[in-house]
């Protein structure tokens, strides 16, 4: 039986190989057929060691993660967000809550605006939506309250003397109050200038405020 099925696959084969001798053109697209599978192969093959090595790159750097050192890097981000969080609470207006801050810096804004002899058009609030306004609320996981701030937007008549006289005296502050943006008005009557401020505000933590 294997014998037999030696020879049927015999005359099977015979006439392919006898036209394969015979005929050029079937021999060249045999060929061609045999370079693009042989292509597509590379190309499989490529896109599966370029999925090897990204796959490396991701385990080399969680690795990298795990070293001693890596901790250490970490760390020293966290060090230097803590300090930099620090010295946010530090320069900010101390108050026991947050609508006290916002009564006492629009006060301390229009005292210096008054020094400065720049008569005030416009002195308003400006709440960021979703601010919480309970000490309770801005309380850390660490028990200290999150940084929070007053935003205040000022417009006042342009003197140009008695505005530089208004930013010396903001720099001069016992805290921080800042100036995000400032916009001269020189073609309105009369000529005007716009403050936007910012104060960081130090509120007490819950157990300070239960106390």
């Amino acid at each position: 039986m294997s014998a037999l099925a030696r020879l049927d696959w015999r005359r099977m084969v015979a006439p392919l190989q006898d036209e394969l001798r015979r005929s050029r053109l079937l021999r060249l697209g045999l060929l061609a057929i045999a370079a693009l599978v042989w292509a597509e192969g590379l190309m499989r093959l490529q896109d599966r060691a370029d999925a090897w090595r990204e796959e490396a790159a991701q385990l080399r750097a969680e690795q990298a993660r795990m070293q001693p050192g890596a901790e250490a890097a970490w760390q020293a981000r966290a060090e230097s967000a803590r300090k930099a969080l620090s010295a946010w609470r530090d320069a900010g207006w101390p108050a026991q809550e947050l609508g006290l801050a916002e009564a006492e810096l629009q006060d301390r804004v229009r005292s210096l605006a008054a020094a400065a002899a720049l008569p005030i058009r416009e002195l308003q609030l400006r709440r960021p939506e979703g601010r919480a306004t309970q000490a309770a609320d801005a309380a850390d996981t660490d028990g200290r309250s999150r940084p929070q701030a007053v935003h205040l937007r000022l417009v006042v008549e342009l003197n140009r003397a008695g505005l530089l006289a208004l930013l010396v005296e903001l720099e001069r502050q016992p805290h921080a109050l800042l100036v995000d943006r400032l916009v001269l008005r020189t073609a309105s009557q009369p000529a005007v200038a716009e403050l936007d401020l910012r104060a960081p505000i130090s509120l007490p933590t819950l157990a300070e405020a239960v106390r």
